[in-house]
């Protein structure tokens, strides 16, 4: 999955519908990607049960940084460790921003190590071909 997160303004998310919505809306979309995945097989035949993320932040602003945006990247990591723990096999963040280490340093403590294991973070690329507005759920 590719998820352009740093185009998404959950600062105006949380300000326009609240908490609670924001984090139904995380849950829906972990739900829609359980679907999306359940009776898939590799090309070797082997049921499909985990998927690669990877998260652009390119466009990411320091003023996303609030304390109710690092609450609900909190919250949403703990829900996600709670209900669906062996469904991301890795997480891969690109194009973060230079300030991106110290919003990593507030949600590290409420994730797992195993969790926190499987984040890797790499540097700028440019997507060819790409429109970073969309999500694709790439051919597994």
């Amino acid at each position: 999955i590719i998820t352009p997160l740093g185009k998404w303004n959950a600062k105006k998310v949380i300000l326009d519908l609240g908490t609670e919505t924001a984090l139904l809306s995380q849950w829906r979309y972990l739900k829609i990607v359980q679907a999306t995945i359940k009776d898939k097989l590799t090309s070797e035949g082997v049921p499909v049960t985990q998927y690669s993320v990877i998260s652009d932040l390119e466009g990411l602003s320091i003023g996303q940084g609030t304390l109710s945006v690092l609450r609900i990247l909190s919250d949403a990591a703990q829900i996600f460790e709670a209900n669906f723990p062996e469904s991301s096999k890795c997480m891969v963040v690109v194009n973060a921003p230079w300030f991106f280490p110290l919003f990593h340093k507030c949600i590290k403590p409420f994730l797992s190590e195993k969790t926190t294991r499987k984040c890797t973070f790499m540097g700028k690329i440019k997507w060819n071909g790409c429109n970073s507005y969309d999500l694709y759920f790439l051919t597994i």
